[in-house]
């Protein structure tokens, strides 16, 4: 490591009234951007630096060290710096280090810009924009960081697991935005505008649209003009910056095989946080990048979710879950270059903490806050670790069900989190003094984590926007497809009753209700209401019950209503949260799912109701019976780390599958088909969603729709086994910017 002295900073822009021109490219020195085509290049601000440099040197050899002296004045660098800022331009510009047609390394020596260059200055007056033209430029750099790409593609929808519980709501409706920007003031008769203490925020706010469909994760930098954010491609999960006052963005991490579980700046702006892990497992590994550019750095390892940074920059709080072999979930303090971490508060099962939120410092830095749950009920709190001494205090009430994003400022919590008057992910401010919450949005939406700038005027989420449709499939001719539904529909867990009617959920009110319509869609009957969300129906097979999740009473749980939705029942007499019923083909019984800090042991019951009976109790998901009654098939995985597969497990007596199929990713529910030969699942790759079926004889799997867009959320085989239904249609997530209107300047 060298220290250069040379000219300042100030004398890398020497002369800037000029531009230099080769090939299809314009180095406009003035307003300090790349142009290919009058097409901005991103470049970060090092790297166009360096680029200046080689140009206005052009057919001279331009020394490393000089070079780094002008690039980096009085400032410590290692000579690798100088190493990727080539790399960077040379990816820039299309160019080959082996053959050359722009920069050519002079081997022990340096560089030399080889291209013919034609200079143009520019003698008039510097325009009174070139400020603002300045800061709409894009600050950003790819990172050399690399990861092993995985094998299975993977679906563009986010795989994110908090706390081990069943929800499955999907937000159906047009969207706010249209375009880049648009005005909604958020209104809310329900809310108390005047509690003590309390300075509501973003009740009346800008919304500002960022990207195009396929944002994941988003982070506002402090000052509030640039965002990172995590997009899924074709090739993976990347990770990109932009200017909020700019329409693109520069790509920082490049496209992997990997889950990005979060994403942070550092507080002074200079550095963005993010972990990410293997596809869907959770466990990730914290590293940092320069927003100015540079590579990445690995912090930690066994990160469970997002993290949090305290108000002074300097510690970070993150969860790690050891559920599975220690029963545990701890909230963990380390500093933020991810030395000195040390275990702060530990929850023991049934208790938990979650883990798809991060932790969120008060304003002061004396407290941390998460939220505490308990896997046999379906309501949690709020609440505040002190980091003295461990001691807890209640944040607020047990109303909430799920978190995904949590911020505490001196206008109190904010949070993107379901309420337990509300199935979808919302955008709340929390009064922690009297424990008293209101609504920031209001709509049929669902919005992802949440991200404050420092005068927390602006914000940032992840908007969701689901729309979708039923679709009917022939088998026996998949290409005669129809759409059988339209309008905006809600639909979703669509099943067939025996006598080819459709139950569905659906959330119109905010909370799922379970229906039934012809298969036509028409007389579409509303089968409960007021009952706390119902999801996942299936028939018996005379037809004369329904078997269904639901959280009328203290935990998600399996219910048993007639088929018109009366005289609805708790199925088994467990407190655990179940999940996903299905009956077997005699109708005497029923087998479901826990959720479980350790386990998702897979279970049944009489379908009159009773204790339920253990088939096996490693990680199980989506059981369907066979034909014969004699099999569930399951997604199973021994450990929850492991590659789940589909499983075969013996429906009479439990035990270990006896027969396991890598087919996918295990996406959503199974069927088998009617003759007992097949097991049908979702297959979704680079975006598009067909189902599949797996021979039960060990064959390979083949398809069985050819959609060509689109990703399918459910379906179901019809009693004939003749025509599948489908519930699909696109998934849409962006980056929104709010800023709040009602309380500028404060």
């Amino acid at each position: 490591m060298r220290k250069f002295q040379g000219s300042s900073k100030d004398a890398v822009f020497a002369g800037l009234q000029r531009s230099y021109r080769f090939g299809e490219f314009t180095v406009d020195a003035d307003q300090k951007v790349l142009l290919r085509k009058s097409t901005p290049v991103p470049l970060a601000p090092k790297v166009f630096d360096t680029l200046l440099i080689l140009v206005e040197n052009a057919g001279r050899i331009v020394e490393k060290e000089a070079l780094m002296n002008r690039v980096w004045p009085d400032t410590f660098v290692e000579e690798s710096n100088l190493t990727f800022n080539i790399q960077q331009l040379r990816k820039a510009l299309g160019d080959n280090a082996r053959k050359p047609f722009f920069i050519e390394t002079v081997a022990r020596r340096g560089y030399r810009f080889i291209a013919q260059v034609s200079e143009t200055s520019d003698k008039q007056a510097p325009d009174q924009n070139s400020g603002r033209d300045l800061e709409k430029r894009i600050i950003g750099i790819e990172s050399g960081y690399g990861f092993k790409p995985a094998s299975l593609s993977q679906p563009l929808k986010r795989a994110h697991q908090q706390r081990f519980r069943f929800i499955l709501v999907i937000s159906i409706f047009i969207t706010l935005v249209a375009g880049g920007l648009a005005f909604y003031p958020w209104r809310n008769g329900n809310v108390d505008r005047n509690q003590p203490g309390l300075r509501a925020r973003f009740q009346n706010a800008q919304i500002t649209r960022l990207t195009s469909g396929k944002a994941l994760k988003a982070a506002v930098s402090p000052d509030g003009k640039q965002v990172a954010y995590v997009l899924e491609e074709k090739e993976g999960q990347s990770l990109w910056l932009r200017r909020t006052a700019v329409e693109s963005g520069v790509q920082i991490v490049s496209p992997h095989h990997v889950d990005f579980l979060g994403v942070n700046f550092s507080r002074d702006g200079d550095t963005i946080y993010y972990i990410t892990s293997k596809p869907q497992k959770f466990e990730g590994t914290l590293y940092s990048v320069p927003v100015l550019g540079g590579p990445a750095r690995r912090l930690l390892g066994n990160v469970g979710g997002p993290i949090g940074l305290s108000h002074d920059g300097k510690q970070i709080a993150f969860t790690i879950c050891r559920a599975e072999v220690a029963g545990n979930i701890a909230l963990m303090v380390a500093s933020a270059d991810g030395s000195n971490e040390h275990q702060l508060y530990v929850e023991h099962e049934p208790i938990g903490l979650s883990t798809g939120a991060p932790p969120a410092w008060s304003p002061d830095d004396s407290h941390i806050a998460t939220l505490r749950t308990d896997s046999r009920e379906v309501l949690s709190r709020f609440i505040a670790v002190n980091l003295k001494d461990g001691s807890l205090s209640d944040l607020s009430p047990n109303e909430w069900k799920l978190v995904d994003g949590l911020e505490w400022s001196t206008d109190g919590l904010f949070v993107s989190a379901q309420h337990k008057t509300d199935d979808n992910f919302q955008l709340w401010q929390i009064n922690p003094a009297n424990q008293t919450a209101q609504k920031m949005t209001n709509d049929l939406n669902r919005y992802d984590g949440i991200s404050l700038a420092s005068d927390r005027q602006t914000l940032a989420t992840i908007q969701n926007v689901t729309l979708t449709q039923l679709w009917t499939v022939p088998i026996a001719n998949p290409k005669n497809f129809k759409q059988i539904t339209s309008g905006s529909s809600n639909y979703f867990d669509v099943a067939f009753t025996p006598n080819g009617k459709l139950l569905y959920s659906a959330c119109t009110t905010g909370v799922g209700d379970l229906w039934q319509m012809d298969a036509d869609d028409r007389n579409h009957s509303e089968l409960t209401k007021n009952a706390g969300g119902n999801y996942s129906p299936v028939s018996s097979p005379d037809g004369h019950f329904i078997f269904f999740t639901s959280s009328r009473g203290k935990t998600y749980s399996i219910y048993r209503s007639l088929a018109d939705g009366s005289e609805a029942r708790k199925l088994t007499d467990d407190n655990e949260e179940e999940a996903e019923p299905d009956c077997s083909p005699d109708g005497k019984s029923v087998v479901f799912h826990n959720y479980l800090p350790g386990s998702w042991p897979l279970k049944k019951v009489s379908s009159e109701g009773g204790t339920p009976i253990l088939l096996n109790d490693r990680w199980n998901r989506f059981p369907a019976i066979s034909p014969d009654g004699n099999f569930v098939a399951v997604w199973h995985a021994e450990m929850f780390a492991d590659d789940w597969q589909l499983a075969l497990i013996p429906f009479k007596t439990g035990g270990k599958p006896i027969k396991t199929f890598s087919v996918a990713v295990a996406e959503g529910r199974i069927h088998w088909t009617r003759d007992g030969r097949g097991l049908l699942y979702i297959v979704t790759a680079d975006g598009v969603s067909n189902i599949w079926r797996q021979p039960v004889d060990g064959g390979k799997p083949v398809a069985v729709t050819q959609f060509q867009n689109d990703l399918i959320f459910s379906f179901d085989i019809s009693p004939d086994g003749k025509t599948l239904v489908c519930h699909r249609g696109t998934s849409a997530n962006d980056v929104v910017l709010l800023n709040d209107l009602s309380n500028n300047g404060s």
